[in-house]
């Protein structure tokens, strides 16, 4: 038996004769009741979605309204009697046949009601599950094969329905399966067809979509336009973020450089964080200012309050300072350090030969021994004094310690445990007691020295302290000596006088006694001597200064200019070895090494002595595939070497002497480290294997009659094996690496006037290279194929004094008048004048260019990217003695500076002096300015350069 397909279905009773009808209201509430028992809920609630959404319009919620109970009826007693009325409202019965509704005798009721009330023509039946089956003899569905319809439909209809069905549907199959038997129904109840119900679902599903596809779009549009905006906000907000950045990196670059002169270790931490917050030719211009100033600088060590007393460990340079209830040990060279608390403040300090130990007097009148390895206090006495103590001494030789306190009473403990020894003081000698300023032992501690602060002294025998030589007369001009103006040596007493000049006397022993420049002292207070009589500290109107005393290359004595504290007021002091130096004003310590560079400068240890040839061209290689520098040094016995060292320290691998045949012009690397080249006078050059970075073996001749007679003085390496020969008389050939022998230029006759020889370069890429001609003309090559091919020309308009490939893109050119430019490479014109310093020699590397020469032979330092100033600076800062090897010494003018690039830094090789490489990497440069300030920037600094709070992260090496 086929149910029904769509429409409504008639269901004649068993008789023509009807019981009264009750009538719906004519307004009714609803349009159907579904029956149904509630195992099959789940459908009824499916089927009452799908009815009202196949007769709801676009514009309203729903046409069609179905009651069934749970949706329909809120919970509470008399149930039928709400259903009754809810049918009496209804214009259709709708049920939901099943087995599980066969049985329910809610929805028999139901439907008893509305065959007893209304038309059968007015009921829908919907089978869910189960069968049903008409027997057509009998007239009637067949009880025994049907069971989903409840008693009351098996008896009482006359004719075989239409049905719908509904079995083998999921509810959660979406709507599309429930549609076309939910039309049927629906056609049933409106009275329209089913296909016009279904068409109208369509146009209703199209329209909704197009709906909602025009919403999404609208919805689209506007995201796109809510995240264009988004980004936009963004943008802005980054782009005010970095407006704030670099306004802030600005104001901190220009304190920094406000600051140079008078507080460095602030120039360094303004200069720092410039460039944390902004990377810009203004930070790199502070950064590399403040390293510049002061070359000398090693480090600022700060502390918590101003010390009041210092010294060196031993022979270390382990440095000691002492303040209000503290005590710093410091390591100079790794700044590493402890902090001991300690009660009162100290007045004075001593150190053990062996560095190990550290003794500490203090105002509460205590004596303490402190281990400076762990900063562990090994013992504490008493002073056994009123008044304070202003030196100590202790010696391991014998094992004891001296104090020396204000009334000039002197007190021996034993070095292991503090026990006192003996005390005593030296008879005072006329009306004035002395101001006692020193003590020290003699003799390996049988004698005691105590000197006041005018340079008078006396000698006691230990351990009676019994006075062996009364107080010494008056020397003058001495006034208020400190400590540090006193040198012992275990055998001699020697101090330092000041005035219009200094002076060193030995009052006891003997040892030759130096003789220092003239120069002014103005605070007496602020000056110390080097154990070894060689070097004087002293405040000159507030300047540090450091004189050492003459010699045969400097008569007139050598003074050096320290900055970064204030020399007023200040205490100073050499460590053992002479080569730091200690000055503490306020709260800060200053240590510098006046010999040598320090921070963003490195100096080699063998000078470059041979006036002639570092003329414009020492003969110097960077090998940059082995990172190794290369040059020929002549050592004071005048035998020449060739030097190889590790590169950026400059620590020496190779010392390969030369035969005195064998003559250096000039040297170059291959770009792949394998071959070392060297002009050597001849028409030829002369060749070494490298080998980790250095030469190895005997020289073997190149290109013999290359230069067809001229003699060859300088030599570039290329990247295809062929060399670049340069001729003393403007002869250039290319040599390839079969020897083939391309002439660019022959020599020339020399005339009456001297005419330089060419100069050459080769870029960073080892395949192009550009020559300088005395004629003023700059011309750049390409190698490849038979010979090099030739690019561009320039007109420089004068001589050609120097140039050099600043990266593959640029290249730096200097003239003889001192001007300076930057080429494009590529094409050969002025990118940049560089002004503001004059530049005989030129080189660059990794985006700066250095340039040598003008008033005082100070270098100059430029950006390449713009051509802006960033520092003019004194490249080799030390003159000091030829006849010390292991020192600097500066005799010669810029006109004979070489200048040598590698990958980050410039190295200058000069007459007389040793190489001296200054690093040109901002990133090594903020570590150099953070390792030296020793601190971080403090919060009300950050708020005075900018106005705004500080950031909780204030170190200095934070990342950017």
């Amino acid at each position: 038996m086929r149910p029904a397909a769509a429409g409504g279905t008639r269901m004649p009773t068993e008789t023509s004769e009807t019981a009264p009808r009750a009538s719906p209201s004519p307004a009714a509430r609803y349009d159907a009741f579904l029956s149904y028992t509630h195992r099959d809920t789940a459908m009824a609630v499916a089927l009452q979605r799908e009815l009202e959404r196949l007769t709801k319009p676009w514009w309203r919620r729903r046409q069609l309204h179905v009651f069934r109970d749970e949706s329909a009826l809120a919970a509470g007693p008399a149930l039928w009697t709400r259903l009754v009325s809810a049918l009496t409202e209804s214009r259709y019965l709708i049920v939901l046949a099943s087995p599980a509704a066969a049985r329910s005798e809610w929805t028999d009721r139901e439907v008893g009601w509305w065959l007893d009330h209304r038309s059968v023509d007015q009921l829908v039946l919907a089978v869910v599950d189960g069968e049903l089956h008409w027997d057509g003899h009998a007239g009637r569905f067949d009880p025994r094969t049907t069971n989903c319809l409840p008693p009351s439909l098996l008896e009482r209809l006359a004719e075989e329905p239409l049905w719908v069905d509904l079995r083998g549907i999921a509810t959660d199959q979406g709507s599309d399966r429930l549609a076309a038997p939910s039309a049927g129904i629906v056609a049933a109840i409106t009275g329209k067809d089913k296909d016009e119900i279904l068409g109208e679902d369509l146009r209703q599903h199209r329209r909704t979509r197009r709906t909602a596809v025009s919403a999404l779009a609208v919805i689209s549009v506007l995201a796109l336009l809510a995240t264009a905006a988004a980004v936009v906000a963004l943008a802005q907000r980054d782009s005010a973020r970095r407006s704030a950045a670099i306004a802030q990196a600005r104001a901190f670059a220009a304190g920094a450089q406000a600051s140079v002169g008078q507080d460095l270790d602030r120039s360094l931490l303004y200069a720092a964080t410039a460039y944390r917050l902004h990377d810009d030719t203004s930070s790199h211009a502070a950064l590399f200012q403040a390293l510049s100033s002061d070359p000398h600088l090693v480090r600022f060590v700060p502390h918590s309050t101003p010390p009041t007393a210092q010294t060196w460990l031993g022979g270390s340079h382990v440095i000691a300072d002492g303040g209000k209830d503290y005590l710093t040990v410091t390591d100079a060279d790794s700044g590493s350090g402890r902090t001991v608390r300690i009660s009162g403040s100290v007045t004075a300090l001593a150190g053990t030969a062996d560095g190990a130990g550290v003794v500490a007097a203090t105002s509460a009148h205590t004596v303490s021994m402190i281990d400076a390895r762990n900063g562990r206090m090994k013992w504490t006495a008493s002073s056994a004094s009123s008044s304070e103590v202003v030196s100590l001494s202790a010696d391991q030789s014998s094992g004891l310690i001296a104090q020396l306190d204000q009334r000039g009473s002197v007190t021996i403990r034993r070095l292991a445990d503090g026990a006192t020894v003996g005390t005593g003081a030296p008879p005072p000698v006329g009306p004035y007691p002395p101001a006692p300023a020193f003590v020290g032992f003699l003799g390996g501690g049988s004698r005691l020295a105590v000197g006041d602060e005018e340079g008078e002294l006396a000698i006691l025998r230990l351990p009676d302290l019994s006075v062996l030589s009364p107080w010494s007369p008056w020397l003058g001009p001495g006034d208020s000596l400190p400590p540090s103006a006193y040198v012992q040596d275990g055998s001699s007493v020697s101090y330092i006088l000041g005035g219009h000049s200094v002076a060193v006397s030995t009052v006891v022993g003997e040892r030759p006694v130096p003789r220092f420049p003239d120069m002014y002292v103005t605070d007496m207070s602020a000056l110390a001597v080097s154990d070894a009589l060689d070097a004087v500290a002293f405040d000159a109107d507030g300047r540090l200064e450091v004189a050492e005393p003459a010699d045969e290359l400097h008569p007139d004595g050598v003074i050096t200019v320290l900055t970064g504290v204030s020399s007023t007021n200040s205490t100073l002091s050499f460590s053992a070895d002479g080569s730091l130096l200690a000055g503490t004003n306020g709260a800060t310590t200053a240590i510098w090494a006046p010999r040598s560079v320090s921070g963003a400068a490195r100096a080699l240890p063998d000078p470059l002595l041979s006036l002639c040839e570092a003329c414009g061209n020492a003969p110097v290689a960077v090998d940059l595939h082995d990172s190794t520098i290369i040059w020929k040094a002549v050592q004071p016995d005048y035998t020449e070497h060739l030097l190889c060292g590790t590169q950026p320290s400059g620590r020496k691998r190779l010392d390969l002497p030369l035969s005195s045949q064998t003559v250096i012009q000039g040297l170059a690397v291959s770009p792949d480290g394998s071959r070392l080249v060297a002009a050597d006078g001849s028409d030829g050059a002369v060749g070494w294997s490298v080998r980790n970075g250095c030469p190895v073996g005997s020289p073997a001749s190149l290109a013999v009659g290359a230069l067809g007679g001229d003699r060859s003085v300088d030599v570039l390496a290329l990247k295809d094996g062929s060399v670049l020969l340069v001729g003393e008389n403007q002869s250039v050939a290319w040599i390839d690496r079969t020897g083939k022998v391309v002439r660019l230029s022959p020599a020339v006759r020399p005339g009456d006037k001297y005419l330089p020889p060419p100069v050459v370069a080769a870029a960073p890429d080892g395949l192009r290279f550009a020559v300088g001609r005395p004629d003023g003309s700059l011309t750049a090559y390409r190698t490849g194929g038979a010979a090099p091919r030739k690019g561009w020309q320039a007109d420089m308009g004068q001589q050609v004094q120097a140039v050099s490939y600043v990266s593959d893109d640029q290249i730096a050119v200097s003239t003889t008048s001192g001007d300076a430019v930057v080429l494009d490479a590529a094409t050969g014109r002025v990118q940049h004048r560089l002004g503001g310093g004059q530049a005989f020699a030129v080189a660059g590397t990794n985006g700066f260019v250095v340039g040598v020469g003008g008033v005082q032979d100070r270098a100059a330092l430029w950006s390449a990217a713009d051509g802006s100033l960033l520092a003019t600076f004194d490249f080799a800062p030390i003159a000091l003695p030829l006849s010390s090897p292991g020192r600097l010494a500066r005799v010669t003018s810029g006109y004979a500076t070489t200048l040598v690039p590698d990958a980050t830094g410039m190295w200058f090789f000069e007459v007389g002096t040793n190489p001296t490489r200054w690093a040109l990497d901002p990133a090594s440069w903020v570590a150099t300015a953070c390792r030296t300030a020793g601190r971080p920037l403090a919060p009300v600094e950050w708020e005075t350069v900018t106005g705004s709070a500080a950031p909780g992260d204030l170190r200095c090496d934070r990342p950017r």
